[in-house]
């Protein structure tokens, strides 16, 4: 939480205003895109259409590529800190998942299913 914390607030005093919503665009695309692709996956199960689903999908990606191609030749530092966000975010996420593998949980876990 604290680097999360950090990294926010260096982006808030570094960048300019269209770069941050460049950043939160790219990033609600990409969070919305995920949740229409687990939607198709579960149309199945639940509640809605896979069409509606694949639609959202499409339209987030479609969006998502091109605001990453104006924005590479128009803002390149605000890719380079997408770049930078996704790779720290995705870093602390497998530090913090190697931990709770190998934590008190997961040892009871492996006793009981042996």
């Amino acid at each position: 939480l604290h680097i999360t914390a950090a990294l926010g607030l260096l982006i808030a005093v570094a960048l300019p205003l269209s770069s941050i919503s460049r950043l939160a665009s790219a990033i609600f695309l990409t969070v919305f895109a995920v949740v229409n692709a687990a939607a198709f996956h579960a149309a199945g199960r639940a509640v809605g259409s896979k069409v509606v689903s694949a639609l959202g999908l499409l339209g987030c990606t479609g969006s998502l590529a091109v605001l990453l191609v104006r924005s590479t030749t128009e803002d390149p530092i605000s890719m380079v800190a997408l770049v930078a966000l996704v790779g720290s975010a995705l870093a602390v996420e497998m530090f913090v998942l190697r931990g709770r593998r190998s934590g008190p949980i997961a040892a009871t876990r492996k006793r009981t299913h042996q």
